[in-house]
């Protein structure tokens, strides 16, 4: 008899209406029961089921509050929410007036591939939004988030984190502060400082994405890559994670401290596979060896880095500048592991008064410091003598040319082809004419910059042509040409 009533009450009461128009359903239990400790609660016992607002509660034990809309339950407690959420804990709190549901107690909430973890979790089933409040684990795919605090938004399929924010998965380990994650992309949003990490490159930026599919990033403030030894600064860049390659744009700065150059510009890239950059919009490069420094300008800058040298390639209006030697050109390429800078392309080179212009042209610079040059096709070496008059120039013309330096001091220079030689000559500090010297080889030995000795192979008897006799067509040889305003000056704009 009182089994019977007891399932007649449970039927009479089975829907309490909430202030939301709709009505919290007993659906199931084994017992019912008053509990005595608290007159207004109710008592459910064994494969409670209760269903509200479109939402499916179970659990072992329930107390609940028809005057507050409220039931307390634990043991096994379960959530179902529409066909693809559901929530899973030890204890709940469930308010049918606002609908928000506390878990707590080892709380397990999953929708389709994404699982979150926590102790406590704040389950709001209108919004269909779960926050956390004391550190979670999430998963979705491969990717393992952990943070203090934090939110699932179901509707949006937004997994926001705050708070000591980890992202890892099998090809990076990304740490934050704020991260926005949307699973209809795979897509993560950074809004604070940030640093991603793969093997030996590691990444910094304020603001930005991570796509943990295609393992391609945008970082949009302040950004930073290292590999190695390689440092990249820019304004922002593009970098592809599985090709291993940063698009840089603005205030470009690539640093290799092992190599000790710096590459800048506006827009280029770096590739930390193959170990190269390219940089271009007003591209500068510096080579650093102790106090010195060797400056390089062109259109377009490329880089090739090794473990002990470096490559660098230059295009168009390339321009050196070093305190002791300058020089243009149309093309350059300089390799450290032999230390010769090879030019092309109209190729000029100043050192103190000299100039000398060839069809090609090769610089052995180490650590900042010239030891010899070699001049092919048409090698000239020009001097200045006189500030005031560009067509009084000593003049060295020769099929090939050899500069020998010591102490960044030139100490010789040997003409080996149709060698030929005029210099200005003083008679008390007065110009008095021009000595001209033709032989098949010529040598000139300086010191402290100044010709101490010259030979010439077969031995020539040089010409002497009087100031009056000095015409425009024997003063100058062909392609003897001044070409001093173009010389860099300083290194402002390198």
């Amino acid at each position: 008899m009182c089994k019977r009533f007891g399932i007649i009450i449970l039927m009479l009461w089975g829907r309490v209406w909430s202030q939301s128009n709709s009505f919290i359903e007993i659906r199931h239990a084994d017992k019912f029961t008053f509990d005595n400790a608290q007159s207004d609660a109710k008592l459910l016992i064994g494969a409670v089921a209760f269903e509200h607002d479109g939402a499916i509660l179970y659990c072992d034990t329930a107390l609940f509050y028809e005057h507050d809309e409220s039931i307390k339950a634990r043991g096994h407690i379960r959530i179902i929410k529409g066909d693809s959420i559901s929530a899973h804990a030890k204890g709940m709190v469930y308010s049918g007036k606002v609908r928000m549901a506390r878990l707590m107690g080892d709380v397990h909430l999953q929708e389709k591939r994404m699982h979150l973890q926590t102790d406590t979790l704040d389950f709001n089933l209108k919004t269909a939004i779960a926050y956390y409040t004391h550190s979670a684990q999430s998963t979705y795919l491969d990717n393992t988030f952990i943070s203090k605090t934090g939110f699932y938004n179901s509707k949006q399929k937004k997994l926001v984190f705050l708070n000591a924010v980890e992202l890892k998965n099998p090809t990076y380990t990304l740490r934050t502060d704020t991260l926005n994650y949307l699973l209809s992309t795979s897509t993560a949003y950074f809004l604070s400082p940030t640093i991603m990490e793969q093997q030996n490159d590691f990444m910094y930026g304020n603001r930005g994405w991570y796509n943990t599919k295609t393992h391609a990033s945008k970082i949009l403030s302040h950004p930073l890559v290292q590999s190695k030894s390689r440092v990249l600064r820019c304004d922002s860049l593009y970098y592809d994670g599985i090709k291993k390659i940063a698009q840089a744009f603005g205030h470009i700065d690539i640093t290799d401290t092992t190599n000790k150059v710096c590459v800048k510009g506006n827009r280029g890239f770096l590739n930390n596979q193959s170990n190269t950059c390219k940089v271009y919009q007003n591209p500068r490069a510096r080579v650093f060896r102790n106090a010195d420094t060797l400056y390089i300008k062109a259109d377009t800058l490329m880089g090739y880095f090794k473990s002990k040298n470096y490559q660098l390639k230059a295009w168009l209006q390339v321009q050196l500048w070093h305190d002791k030697f300058q020089g243009r050109c149309d093309t350059l390429r300089y390799n450290t592991a032999d230390s010769v800078m090879h030019a092309k392309g109209k190729p000029v080179f100043w050192y103190k008064t000299m100039q000398t212009h060839a069809k090609d042209m090769q610089l052995t610079v180490y650590e900042n410091h010239i030891y010899r040059g070699l001049l092919t096709g048409g090698a000239t070496a020009l001097e200045s003598v006189d500030s005031s008059d560009l067509f009084k120039l000593n003049q060295i013309q020769g099929k090939t040319m050899m500069l020998n330096f010591t102490a960044d001091t030139l100490s010789k220079i040997r003409v080996m082809g149709q060698a030929r030689s005029l210099h200005w000559m003083k008679d008390q500090d007065v110009w008095s004419g021009i000595e001209q010297v033709q032989s098949d080889e010529y040598n000139v030995w300086f010191k402290h910059g100044e010709a101490i000795r010259i030979t010439a192979r077969p031995k020539t008897q040089g010409k002497h042509i009087p100031i009056k006799e000095c015409s425009a067509d024997k003063i100058l040889f062909n392609d003897a040409v001044w070409k001093g305003p173009l010389r860099p000056q300083g290194n402002t704009g390198f």
